[in-house]
């Protein structure tokens, strides 16, 4: 019967889109379903939907595409030839999150591309730096000094394609290694990848960020609040439970954990206060535990947060609260700088991540404002070495705007 009522609501020069969101709409105002059977003909509606968009793509062919008008769920689904978004403007850090999850590469460029051609996806812009080239040598870790490099890894693939690098510290979000499981926590694959994680990189600080569920909930379509507080992990017990049970399966002293989405200081304080609990009762030593800023209360009460060891400054989260007008301009720097001065005054480590890091030009501006750890691609190692390098020997660093 509802089969029959859908064909019969599809009308000429109408969208698939408009045709579903008419259906479900008369569905409601009729009231002859239950609200349940009405919700499962929604998400039925919107798969068959986002299947038949995507399945006019050349499935044989590795593609960048531009998206228009669509919801960043539909990001999920994303086939698995697809290795690039293409958005006029800077997509939302949400977007990022999923693009980051299946890793395709988000390119925000108002230029004009045709369509069918071929391009290459250009990794920097050695033009940004001028001057003498240096005599090639390999550099090391030791060459940086007090800066670190790092990566941010969350799937097996990465470990694999990164152990030619020897990064400082490595970020996980582990959320995002759950969109390769349909979205579940699986214990026996997160156990296998943080064993591979600690035997590739044995000298890294392992820097693990507890669960973030504003991706899940997208993934899952719920709506929930998604803020980090004890309810929330009251709530969602298993997945946390799962994460750190799977980290420390294998034994490792460089591991830390950091607590992201916080709103209000008490929670955070209550929150670590468990982890050091439970980081005594299993292994007989307390914890590192480091804070994300990643919400505008973390960010503007920064000063209040006492007792962590660390700080990870989310920059892709700070520019959907801060709305530079240029991102490679110097007041945007120096509103980053503003944080970083704090967590300098509380002797806290400072990490950065975000899209932004891979832009040398900008990661130049955070150099000569203090900051010391970024975290970037494996291919940027060369790079960002070369120029942590100069400016450890006193060269002064040239960009297009310093």
């Amino acid at each position: 019967m509802l089969e029959q009522q859908f064909i019969e609501s599809i009308k000429v020069n109408s969208t698939l889109s408009s045709v579903i969101s008419n259906f479900i709409i008369n569905l409601e105002v009729l009231s002859s379903y239950h609200e349940d059977i009405i919700s499962y003909m929604w998400e039925i509606l919107d798969e068959m939907h986002t299947r038949m968009y995507y399945s006019l793509l050349d499935s044989q062919t590795k593609l960048v595409i531009e998206m228009k008008n669509f919801q960043p769920k539909y990001l999920f689904d994303l086939p698995d030839n697809v290795i690039g978004i293409l958005y006029k403007d800077r997509p939302s850090s949400l977007e990022i999150d999923i693009l980051d999850s299946k890793c395709i590469a988000c390119l925000a460029s108002r230029d004009t591309y045709k369509i069918g051609s071929s391009y290459k996806f250009k990794k920097y812009d050695l033009g940004l730096l001028p001057g003498l080239e240096l005599e090639y040598t390999k550099l090391t870790r030791k060459d940086r000094g007090k800066f670190q490099l790092g990566l941010a890894i969350h799937k097996l693939s990465q470990i694999h394609k990164a152990k030619h690098v020897d990064p400082d510290f490595v970020i996980v979000e582990p959320e995002k290694g759950y969109i390769q499981t349909s979205g579940v926590a699986c214990l026996a694959r997160r156990q296998v990848f943080y064993k591979k994680l600690f035997e590739t990189f044995p000298n890294s600080d392992i820097l693990i960020t507890l669960p973030k569920l504003e991706l899940l909930d997208v993934y899952f379509s719920q709506g929930n609040e998604t803020k980090l507080d004890v309810t929330t992990i009251t709530n969602h017990s298993n997945i946390y439970e799962i994460e750190l049970k799977s980290a420390f399966k294998t034994p490792n002293d460089r591991v830390c954990i950091t607590i992201p989405d916080i709103e209000d200081v008490n929670e955070f304080n209550q929150i670590k206060k468990y982890l050091e609990h439970f980081s005594i009762k299993k292994f007989g030593y307390k914890l590192k535990i480091g804070l994300e800023v990643n919400t505008e209360y973390s960010s503007l009460n920064l000063s209040a947060f006492k007792g962590f060891e660390y700080a990870i400054i989310d920059l892709d989260k700070r520019f959907e609260l801060l709305l530079p007008d240029e991102v490679n301009s110097i007041k945007y720097a120096l509103q980053h700088s503003d944080l970083r001065n704090i967590l300098y005054r509380k002797s806290k480590r400072t990490y950065a991540m975000g899209k932004d890091l891979y832009n040398p030009d900008f990661v130049q501006k955070l150099i000569y404002r203090g900051f010391r750890k970024f975290t970037i691609k494996p291919e940027l190692f060369p790079l960002y070495s070369e120029i942590i390098y100069r400016y450890n020997q006193g060269e002064r660093l040239y960009g297009k705007t310093v």
